[in-house]
Protein backbone atom coordinates (compact mmCIF):
# COMPACT_ATOMS: atom_id res chain seq x y z
CA UNK A 1 0.00 0.00 0.00
CA UNK A 2 3.11 2.39 0.43
CA UNK A 3 4.03 1.84 -2.77
CA UNK A 4 0.76 2.27 -4.19
CA UNK A 5 -0.81 5.53 -2.73
CA UNK A 6 1.35 7.30 -4.53
CA UNK A 7 0.90 10.07 -7.56
CA UNK A 8 2.54 7.60 -9.88
CA UNK A 9 0.79 3.94 -8.26
CA UNK A 10 -2.58 5.64 -8.40
CA UNK A 11 -2.33 7.01 -11.58
CA UNK A 12 -1.09 3.23 -12.75
CA UNK A 13 -4.83 2.19 -11.16
CA UNK A 14 -6.48 4.55 -11.99
CA UNK A 15 -10.23 4.59 -10.16
CA UNK A 16 -9.63 1.21 -8.18
CA UNK A 17 -6.50 2.48 -6.19
CA UNK A 18 -8.49 5.20 -4.89
CA UNK A 19 -10.95 3.20 -3.55
CA UNK A 20 -8.66 0.42 -2.42
CA UNK A 21 -9.10 2.16 1.33
CA UNK A 22 -13.01 1.37 1.51
CA UNK A 23 -11.99 -2.40 0.94
CA UNK A 24 -9.33 -2.17 3.78
CA UNK A 25 -11.69 -0.64 6.23
CA UNK A 26 -14.21 -3.66 5.43
CA UNK A 27 -11.20 -6.60 6.83
CA UNK A 28 -12.66 -7.38 10.37
CA UNK A 29 -10.68 -11.18 10.55
CA UNK A 30 -12.17 -13.65 12.62
CA UNK A 31 -14.72 -13.77 15.10
CA UNK A 32 -14.50 -15.16 18.44
CA UNK A 33 -17.13 -15.31 21.13
CA UNK A 34 -17.22 -16.00 24.88
CA UNK A 35 -20.92 -16.28 26.52
CA UNK A 36 -19.74 -17.17 29.82
CA UNK A 37 -16.57 -17.97 32.14
CA UNK A 38 -16.04 -20.67 34.34
CA UNK A 39 -17.42 -24.53 34.29
CA UNK A 40 -21.02 -25.40 33.47
CA UNK A 41 -22.52 -28.54 34.61
CA UNK A 42 -26.30 -27.78 34.07
CA UNK A 43 -26.18 -26.19 30.51
CA UNK A 44 -25.30 -28.53 27.37
CA UNK A 45 -23.70 -26.07 24.67
CA UNK A 46 -22.97 -26.57 21.18
CA UNK A 47 -19.89 -25.35 18.94
CA UNK A 48 -20.63 -24.79 15.34
CA UNK A 49 -17.67 -24.64 13.28
CA UNK A 50 -17.24 -24.41 9.41
CA UNK A 51 -15.15 -27.23 7.55
CA UNK A 52 -12.36 -26.35 6.29
CA UNK A 53 -14.08 -22.48 5.91
CA UNK A 54 -10.82 -20.21 4.90
CA UNK A 55 -10.36 -22.46 1.91
CA UNK A 56 -14.17 -23.23 1.03
CA UNK A 57 -14.90 -19.65 0.54
CA UNK A 58 -11.34 -19.02 -1.09
CA UNK A 59 -12.39 -21.58 -3.67
CA UNK A 60 -15.54 -19.49 -5.21
CA UNK A 61 -13.82 -16.25 -5.30
CA UNK A 62 -13.69 -15.01 -8.55
CA UNK A 63 -11.09 -12.04 -10.48
CA UNK A 64 -12.28 -9.15 -10.04
CA UNK A 65 -13.01 -7.17 -13.51
CA UNK A 66 -10.64 -3.90 -12.56
CA UNK A 67 -12.34 -2.22 -15.71
CA UNK A 68 -15.78 -2.80 -14.60
CA UNK A 69 -15.73 -1.69 -11.20
CA UNK A 70 -17.49 1.59 -10.74
CA UNK A 71 -20.03 3.12 -7.73
CA UNK A 72 -23.70 2.07 -8.08
CA UNK A 73 -26.60 3.55 -6.50
CA UNK A 74 -29.33 1.96 -4.22
CA UNK A 75 -31.85 1.62 -6.39
CA UNK A 76 -29.11 -0.26 -9.44
CA UNK A 77 -28.23 -2.56 -5.51
CA UNK A 78 -32.35 -3.07 -5.17
CA UNK A 79 -32.53 -4.84 -8.64
CA UNK A 80 -29.60 -6.92 -7.82
CA UNK A 81 -30.07 -11.02 -7.36
CA UNK A 82 -28.39 -12.38 -4.63
CA UNK A 83 -26.19 -14.55 -6.59
CA UNK A 84 -25.29 -11.33 -8.51
CA UNK A 85 -24.39 -9.34 -5.07
CA UNK A 86 -22.93 -12.63 -3.45
CA UNK A 87 -20.56 -13.42 -7.04
CA UNK A 88 -19.10 -9.94 -7.01
CA UNK A 89 -16.59 -7.37 -5.12
CA UNK A 90 -19.38 -5.05 -3.34
CA UNK A 91 -18.77 -3.17 -0.85
CA UNK A 92 -20.82 -0.86 0.94
CA UNK A 93 -20.99 2.26 3.38
CA UNK A 94 -23.85 2.86 5.83
CA UNK A 95 -25.57 3.83 8.91
CA UNK A 96 -27.46 0.99 10.15
CA UNK A 97 -30.07 0.28 12.67
CA UNK A 98 -31.04 -2.67 13.98
CA UNK A 99 -34.69 -3.70 15.76
CA UNK A 100 -34.73 -3.76 19.27
CA UNK A 101 -35.55 -7.66 19.48
CA UNK A 102 -32.59 -8.95 17.32
CA UNK A 103 -30.90 -10.81 20.04
CA UNK A 104 -27.31 -11.21 17.45
CA UNK A 105 -27.08 -8.01 15.39
CA UNK A 106 -24.64 -9.26 12.70
CA UNK A 107 -22.83 -5.61 11.67
CA UNK A 108 -19.53 -5.25 13.39
CA UNK A 109 -17.95 -2.00 14.49
CA UNK A 110 -13.97 -1.36 15.44
CA UNK A 111 -14.05 -0.30 19.14
CA UNK A 112 -10.26 0.07 18.97
CA UNK A 113 -7.51 -1.38 16.17
CA UNK A 114 -8.08 -4.94 16.98
CA UNK A 115 -11.36 -4.74 19.04
CA UNK A 116 -15.09 -5.37 17.42
CA UNK A 117 -18.53 -5.03 19.10
CA UNK A 118 -21.73 -5.99 17.22
CA UNK A 119 -24.59 -3.16 18.45
CA UNK A 120 -27.83 -2.50 17.06
CA UNK A 121 -26.92 1.01 15.14
CA UNK A 122 -23.46 2.83 14.33
CA UNK A 123 -21.56 3.43 10.83
CA UNK A 124 -20.60 0.44 8.70
CA UNK A 125 -18.72 -0.79 5.69
CA UNK A 126 -20.34 -4.06 4.36
CA UNK A 127 -19.70 -6.84 1.62
CA UNK A 128 -22.47 -8.00 -0.20
CA UNK A 129 -22.79 -11.37 1.92
CA UNK A 130 -23.19 -8.86 5.24
CA UNK A 131 -25.48 -6.96 3.48
CA UNK A 132 -27.71 -9.61 2.30
CA UNK A 133 -27.51 -11.10 6.06
CA UNK A 134 -28.25 -7.46 7.57
CA UNK A 135 -31.22 -7.01 5.11
CA UNK A 136 -32.76 -10.50 6.30
CA UNK A 137 -32.32 -9.43 10.03
CA UNK A 138 -34.89 -6.42 9.16
CA UNK A 139 -31.86 -3.81 9.76
CA UNK A 140 -32.74 -0.48 8.50
CA UNK A 141 -29.55 0.53 6.35
CA UNK A 142 -29.19 4.46 5.51
CA UNK A 143 -26.51 3.82 2.40
CA UNK A 144 -23.95 6.90 1.65
CA UNK A 145 -21.81 5.15 -1.18
CA UNK A 146 -21.52 0.97 -3.30
CA UNK A 147 -18.65 0.64 -5.10
CA UNK A 148 -18.96 -2.58 -7.42
CA UNK A 149 -16.75 -4.74 -8.99
CA UNK A 150 -17.88 -7.77 -10.75
CA UNK A 151 -16.30 -10.93 -11.41
CA UNK A 152 -14.29 -11.59 -14.71
CA UNK A 153 -15.34 -14.24 -16.97
CA UNK A 154 -13.41 -16.67 -19.40
CA UNK A 155 -13.18 -15.55 -23.00
CA UNK A 156 -15.69 -18.12 -23.93
CA UNK A 157 -18.02 -16.77 -21.29
CA UNK A 158 -17.84 -13.60 -23.24
CA UNK A 159 -18.33 -15.24 -26.35
CA UNK A 160 -21.38 -16.65 -25.67
CA UNK A 161 -19.95 -20.20 -25.16
CA UNK A 162 -20.95 -20.64 -21.48
CA UNK A 163 -21.01 -18.56 -18.01
CA UNK A 164 -18.71 -20.48 -15.73
CA UNK A 165 -16.69 -17.91 -13.59
CA UNK A 166 -13.11 -17.84 -13.14
CA UNK A 167 -12.10 -18.82 -9.61
CA UNK A 168 -8.06 -18.36 -9.18
CA UNK A 169 -7.69 -20.35 -6.04
CA UNK A 170 -10.62 -23.25 -7.02
CA UNK A 171 -8.06 -25.98 -8.35
CA UNK A 172 -5.52 -25.27 -5.74
CA UNK A 173 -8.14 -25.28 -2.93
CA UNK A 174 -9.37 -28.83 -4.48
CA UNK A 175 -6.00 -30.25 -4.47
CA UNK A 176 -4.96 -29.29 -0.93
CA UNK A 177 -8.01 -30.70 0.39
CA UNK A 178 -8.23 -33.31 -1.42
CA UNK A 179 -4.46 -34.20 -0.16
CA UNK A 180 -5.50 -33.41 3.55
CA UNK A 181 -8.75 -35.80 3.73
CA UNK A 182 -6.21 -38.96 2.86
CA UNK A 183 -4.86 -38.49 6.09
CA UNK A 184 -6.48 -38.74 9.58
CA UNK A 185 -8.00 -36.22 11.05
CA UNK A 186 -5.70 -34.57 13.60
CA UNK A 187 -2.46 -36.37 12.21
CA UNK A 188 0.22 -34.34 11.13
CA UNK A 189 0.36 -34.49 7.78
CA UNK A 190 -3.64 -33.66 7.80
CA UNK A 191 -2.77 -30.11 9.80
CA UNK A 192 0.24 -29.85 7.21
CA UNK A 193 -2.30 -29.67 4.75
CA UNK A 194 -4.57 -27.42 6.52
CA UNK A 195 -2.28 -24.84 7.44
CA UNK A 196 -0.90 -24.80 3.65
CA UNK A 197 -4.87 -23.96 2.79
CA UNK A 198 -5.02 -21.53 5.52
CA UNK A 199 -1.90 -19.99 4.64
CA UNK A 200 -3.11 -18.86 1.06
CA UNK A 201 -5.63 -16.99 2.67
CA UNK A 202 -3.05 -15.25 5.13
CA UNK A 203 -1.38 -14.27 2.19
CA UNK A 204 -3.85 -12.37 0.84
CA UNK A 205 -4.18 -10.38 3.76
CA UNK A 206 -0.76 -9.75 4.66
CA UNK A 207 0.27 -6.26 5.50
CA UNK A 208 -3.31 -4.76 5.45
CA UNK A 209 -3.13 -4.58 9.49
CA UNK A 210 0.02 -3.49 11.36
CA UNK A 211 1.16 -6.47 12.54
CA UNK A 212 4.98 -6.34 13.75
CA UNK A 213 7.01 -9.90 13.42
CA UNK A 214 10.32 -10.06 14.58
CA UNK A 215 13.23 -9.63 12.68
CA UNK A 216 16.20 -12.41 13.30
CA UNK A 217 18.70 -10.38 11.20
CA UNK A 218 18.03 -7.14 12.84
CA UNK A 219 16.76 -8.21 16.23
CA UNK A 220 13.82 -5.77 15.99
CA UNK A 221 10.44 -5.92 15.67
CA UNK A 222 9.06 -4.72 12.19
CA UNK A 223 6.34 -4.57 10.56
CA UNK A 224 4.75 -7.35 8.40
CA UNK A 225 4.99 -6.57 4.48
CA UNK A 226 2.49 -7.35 1.90
CA UNK A 227 3.07 -10.70 -0.03
CA UNK A 228 2.55 -11.18 -4.30
CA UNK A 229 -0.55 -12.31 -3.12
CA UNK A 230 -1.84 -9.41 -0.85
CA UNK A 231 -4.68 -8.35 -2.09
CA UNK A 232 -7.78 -6.04 0.12
CA UNK A 233 -10.24 -6.73 -2.54
CA UNK A 234 -10.12 -10.47 -1.96
CA UNK A 235 -9.10 -10.27 1.52
CA UNK A 236 -12.70 -8.87 1.90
Amino acid sequence: MSSLITPKGLFQTGEIGTILSMYISNYKGGRNESFMYGLDRQTMWYDYDLTSAYTTVMAGIGHPNYPKGRRISVSELKKMTPREIVFSYLLIKAEFTFPDNVKYPSIPCFVDENTTVYPLSGECSLTGAEYLLAVNQKCDLKISDIYYIPFDLPPTAQQGRGVEMMHPFKSLIKEVQTKRREYKKGSINNLLYKEMGNSIYGNLVRGLGNKRKFDIKTGQRKRMEGSELSNPILAS
